[in-house]
Parts: structure tokens; sequence; C-alpha cells
């Protein structure tokens, strides 16, 4: 449970630097800095989890929330109903009329999880850096076309690493369109945020396939 739970958190605590497009410099501090974003945030997505134990991956959608008060707030709409609600250091996870609370407390590397994505949807690179290597790539663009580009972000804590091997957050110009989580088993997932949360799935839906689709919107 752990590994879904922290996905839930990751996807989650990034929803107010989806609902807008960041502003794309040369430098990963500057993006950084420009994925700050006014609350409320809301933006539509659609999941893909990978398992070594699936032959496809499994497939929610929903929204991706952080209201005025600052809660952060992951609605899975299809193919089932349930919402993620974290407020403060407690999580909260509601489907079926059931309702399952815990502290990050109780999970150390979450709670550090927390703290460096909260920095980086206020776009505070110093603090993120504290928990993550950070790297920026982008692509070469024709004329009057937009550039894609890719933040890399690579746990420091030997603890986290177990959990989360890299994060990876890709757009073209001025518009993030995705982000993959990769775990050290090989497994993962992919989210398709916004518009591209609507777009027809590559069949069948492998890893390489989503990722061009990141790439090139």
């Amino acid at each position: 449970m752990r590994t879904r739970v922290q996905e839930q958190i990751v996807w989650t605590l990034l929803a107010a630097m989806l609902s807008g497009p960041p502003s794309i410099a040369a430098d990963s501090t500057s993006v950084i800095a420009g994925l700050a974003r006014p609350l409320p945030a809301v933006t539509a997505f659609r999941e893909l989890r990978f398992s070594s134990m699936l032959k496809e991956p499994v497939v929610v959608s929903g929204k991706l929330e952080i209201d005025a008060a600052g809660n952060m707030i992951r609605h899975v709409e299809l193919p089932f109903v349930e919402t993620t609600t974290i407020t403060g250091d407690r999580v909260s996870i509601e489907r079926d009329e059931n309702t399952r609370v815990f502290s990050l407390r109780r999970a150390p590397e979450l709670e550090s999880l927390l703290a460096a994505f909260r920095a980086l949807v206020s776009g505070d690179s110093a603090t993120l850096d504290e928990s993550f290597a950070v790297s920026l790539e982008t692509g070469s663009a024709a004329a009057n076309s937009a550039k894609d580009w890719r933040l890399d972000l690579t746990p420091k804590s030997p603890r986290l690493a177990k959990r989360i091997a890299r994060i990876l957050v890709t757009g073209v110009g001025a518009e993030p369109h995705c982000l993959t989580l990769q775990e050290p088993s090989h497994g993962g997932s992919v989210l398709l945020l916004g518009s591209l949360a609507a777009a027809e799935l590559p069949k069948p839906p492998s890893r390489e396939r989503l990722d061009a689709l990141c790439a090139g919107g």
C-alpha cells in the first residue's frame, strides 16, 4: 500500500504547478521559479500505472487540486471514485464510503517527499535541491516552433531512492505535458496533464510510446 499512497502523494503535491504554463528559461532554477502558481489551482489528469505483474498499465483519470487553504487534493473519477486529501502532515483517502487516515510522520521518506514538492510548487529551488539533484534538458526547435524540455529530479537520500528512482517533468514550450515517476523495481507511473489528459492513448500504451507522446505533446 505504501507505494500506491506514495504515488498519490506525488501527483497531488504537483497540482499547483500544473495549473498553468511555467516560464521556461535556460536553467533549472529559472524553470522551478516559474512553476509557482496562485491558489486555488486545478488541472485534469490521466494516470497510467505500470507494474511488472501486469501486461498493461492501470489507467485512472480525474482532477488534481490545491485549494485556497493550501490543502492538496487528488480526485479520481474513472474507473472508480476516490479522493486523497493532504492537510499538513495528515493524509486521508476516501473510497466506497470508507476513509483511511494516516500521518506522514509514520513514513519519513514520504514526509521528505512532501517537503520537497511543496518547494517545487512554490518555486523554491534551493529547498528542492536539498532533497533532489535537479537537471534540465532542452531540445532544439525550428523557427517559430516551441522547444521541448525535461526537468529531471533524482533523490539524494538513499532512503527515498529506495522508493523513487527519479521523477521527470516534460513539456513543450511553456506547457508541462507529463510527469513520470520511475521506481527502482521498474514499476512507476506516467501522468498526462491538462489537454493531454484527454488525448488518444497510443496502442499499446508502452512507456516508449508515452515518452514520445509527452515529448511531442
